[in-house]
Formats: C-alpha cells, sequence, structure tokens
C-alpha cells in the first residue's frame, strides 16, 4: 500500500483513515487476473433480471402468510375474483368510504342490515348464509356459520372430503362469490332488481359445466344434482359419451327442488303420495314462473354428424345471429345447446331463417 500513492499520508485524520484502509485490505489477496465486474446478487457473478426483479419484490411488496389459492376447474376471471375477496380489494362501499369517496350509504345492499365489507357481502350476510346453508347441504358437509375469509378456509380444510373434491367444492364457493357480486352489482346499478331466488340454481349449473369439462371427468348431471362429493374426477382422455339423460328436463327446472326431493330432505314438503308407489313432484308457481322467465328467449339445438368444440361453435354463432341478440350459449352435458338471445324478435328470424 506505501508504493500506491503519490505521497505518503499526513499525520492527523489522514493517518487515521490510512491505518483504517491497512484494516481492511489487509486479508485480501490479489489473483494475476484482468479486473472484472461481479453481479452479487447471482451465485454466477452475471447479470439478470430474474435477481433484480426478486430485489425489488422482496424490499417493495409485503410478506403473504397464505399461498395464493388456483383451482383448475373455473376460469380465470373466477379464480382472480376469489383472490381478491380473500385480500379485500374489491370496490364494496367500505372500501370506497375508506378512499375518501362521497357515498349515499354504506350499508349492505343485499341485506340493508350491516356495513357491507368483504368479509359481510360473502360471508355474514343473513342471505348469503341461506346460500352457503344449501351448498352444504347439496354437499351433505357439516355447516358452520362464518364471518370472515379465514373462517370459511379454516372449514374447508377440515372436512373429510379427499382433496380433488375439496378442491371441486372450493370452486363452487368461487363460483359462488362471483354471482354474488354479479347480483349486488346489478341490484345497485340496473333499473330491474334481478332475481335472488335463481342464484343458487345458477351456482349449481354453472359450476357443473366448468368442473365437468375442465377437469375432462366422465361424471353426469345426475351425479353432479345427487352427490357431487361422490363423482369421479378420473379424467377420461376418450371423453366417454353420457348415456344419461338429465331428468331435470333441461336447464331451465328448479335444481334446488330436485335435489331435495332425491336425498329426502326433510324440509321438502311438496312430494305427495298418491299411492303405495307413485309419487308426485308438485311444484311452487312462483317457481316456476321465475324459471320460465329466465329462458323464455330461449332456444335448443344439437349436431347431426360432425360436432364442433364449444369454442369453435361460439366463434360461428356469435359471427352468425350476434346480429340477431345471441347472448351466450350453453351446453347441459349430452350434446344439447341452448341458445340465449337478448328479444324475442332476433330469437324467431333465427328459429325460421335456421343456421
Amino acid at each position: 500500500m506505501d508504493f500506491s500513492f503519490r505521497r505518503k499520508p499526513r499525520d492527523g485524520v489522514e493517518q487515521e483513515q490510512y491505518v483504517a484502509l491497512l484494516d481492511q485490505v489487509k486479508n485480501i489477496t490479489l489473483g494475476p487476473l484482468f479486473d472484472r465486474r461481479i453481479w452479487s446478487l447471482e451465485n454466477s457473478g452475471e447479470f439478470s433480471v430474474a435477481s433484480v426483479r426478486k430485489m425489488i419484490d422482496d424490499k417493495m411488496l409485503s410478506d403473504v402468510a397464505i399461498k395464493t389459492r388456483w383451482i383448475k376447474s373455473i376460469p380465470i376471471k373466477v379464480n382472480v375474483h376469489a383472490w381478491k375477496v380473500r385480500i379485500d380489494s374489491l370496490p364494496t362501499r367500505l372500501n370506497i368510504s375508506r378512499r375518501g369517496m362521497d357515498i349515499d350509504s354504506i350499508m349492505c345492499p343485499i341485506c340493508d342490515n350491516g356495513v357491507e365489507s368483504s368479509s359481510h357481502l360473502f360471508f355474514s350476510c343473513h342471505m348469503v348464509r341461506e346460500i352457503i346453508r344449501k351448498i352444504t347441504r347439496w354437499w351433505d358437509v357439516t355447516y358452520m356459520e362464518m364471518y370472515s375469509y379465514e373462517d370459511w378456509l379454516s372449514w374447508l380444510v377440515n372436512l373429510r372430503l379427499s382433496s380433488k373434491h375439496k378442491q371441486v367444492l372450493e370452486g363452487v364457493f368461487y363460483v359462488m362469490w362471483r354471482h354474488l357480486w354479479s347480483y349486488r352489482n346489478k341490484k345497485i346499478f340496473d333499473s330491474k332488481s334481478p332475481s335472488w331466488a335463481m342464484i343458487f340454481e345458477d351456482v349449481v349449473s354453472r359450476s357443473y359445466h366448468w368442473c365437468r369439462f375442465r377437469c375432462k371427468a366422465s361424471f353426469s348431471w345426475n351425479d353432479w344434482l345427487k352427490s357431487p362429493y361422490l363423482v369421479s374426477l378420473v379424467s377420461d382422455s376418450k371423453k366417454v359419451e353420457l348415456n344419461e339423460n338429465m331428468e331435470t328436463e333441461g336447464l331451465g327446472c328448479n335444481l334446488e327442488e330436485e335435489m331435495e326431493t332425491q336425498n329426502s330432505c326433510e324440509d321438502c314438503q311438496n312430494v305427495k303420495e298418491a299411492s303405495s308407489s307413485n309419487e308426485f313432484l308438485i311444484f311452487d308457481d312462483e317457481l316456476v314462473m321465475e324459471g320460465s322467465k329466465k329462458w323464455e328467449m330461449s332456444a335448443c339445438g344439437y349436431f347431426v354428424g360432425y360436432r364442433m368444440y364449444m369454442q369453435e361453435l361460439n366463434y360461428h354463432l356469435y359471427r352468425m345471429w350476434k346480429k340477431f341478440g345471441l347472448k351466450h350459449t350453453l351446453n347441459n352435458g349430452n350434446a344439447i345447446f341452448v341458445f340465449k338471445f337478448n328479444n324475442s324478435q332476433g330469437l324467431q328470424i333465427v328459429i325460421e331463417s335456421g343456421p
């Protein structure tokens, strides 16, 4: 070090700094190599964008104790919505008020009996709990009152179900949360109030189609209604054709009434015995009217010969019928398709002119 400077250090501060420098470098041995840059965030010494991103994330993002839960049997948008429920990032009235926005009320628009937070809207609202009771009765699992996402997750983890069936049940709850949020938005912003009685039916129907075809499993509609906790979730590469017909007479029947009848629930009082071997199912007129209104602008169809994939079918149908008010297409699992329209005039044109 004595030969590294043009002059010797002066006494005082310079001498103290020089002694401190000697203490720092006395254990360093330089090899006969050229100088080069070393990236300390990688063991190889080479720069990488991934190491920079990881360092920034570690410094800026907060630690999360629970990993993000992802259910493959339902679409990405539903998983993202469930993730927002968990981290409480949905624009509920309470969250909007906390951000300084002036709103008329922070009460729950569904029950009007509590502050609209994520915990209240999806777990503790007494009207939402009725739907949760129906789901637990449908899946034959123990019902427990929940007040937050953590309570729900603890309840789900402790259920006596296989891991695959727990994932499917978790997906059903994700679908329910999505429908609840959609119902809440329509109730606030639409001029016509939506039907609360149809939410559970929509959850059962929509979750069946997503789980059935995304899992590529071979369980039928009837199995899904009677005992979803027993359905086979083994992938079938050959896509076995279902031979059982849907006893519910299409997607427009009342799913809740049928399941309660098939499972012999104590709450079902619509079954009256006419003899020792015959039973008649008497539907409530109000429920029948609700179901009829939901499917009054719909048409059914099926393929003769060549069958398209759902994505290919949607592409061609929207190209041909979007101008007539085609809303969306549903598949009931037996190669029968239901086409819903926005207006009766467009539906009549499609029926008369054909595809």
